[in-house]
């Protein structure tokens, strides 16, 4: 399976970094970005993805936000959260990611996220946020 993503993130050469990085697995294609937690969700449930990158500092993120966009979607993608602080892996949005990335994102950790996301969407494990 190939996996349809969005990267939601405010720097934009981190975003154009994650982008390449996930080109290179050959399993996720970036379907769109976003640079606040606002137009991500907005995206989010315009277009049906299967996974969200989310940075965890984004700028302007309501902590409800999130949430009650989940709750009102007809599907539920996986979240995966990013860092650039190994000692922060809390849940800022009030939603608990299916994992956590911290910057710059090491190649060999990426493809463990996606070997994990293989997992979930063998099993059609609906994620329950």
């Amino acid at each position: 399976m190939i996996f349809e993503a969005i990267i939601v993130d405010d720097e934009a050469p981190a975003r154009v970094e994650l982008i390449n990085q996930l080109a290179r697995t050959g399993r996720v294609t970036v379907v769109d970005e976003a640079v606040c937690l606002q137009e991500g969700v907005a995206k989010m449930q315009s277009k049906r993805i299967d996974v969200a990158f989310i940075d965890h500092n984004i700028a302007g993120a309501g902590t409800q936000l999130l949430p009650q966009a989940l709750r009102e979607m007809d599907y539920t993608p996986a979240l995966i959260y990013m860092t650039a602080y190994t000692d922060v892996m809390d849940e800022p949005f009030g939603v608990r990611p299916l994992a956590y990335l911290t910057k710059p994102v090491d190649n060999s950790k990426l493809d463990d996220v996606v070997a994990l996301l293989d997992r979930v969407y063998a099993r059609k494990v609906e994620v329950d946020y």
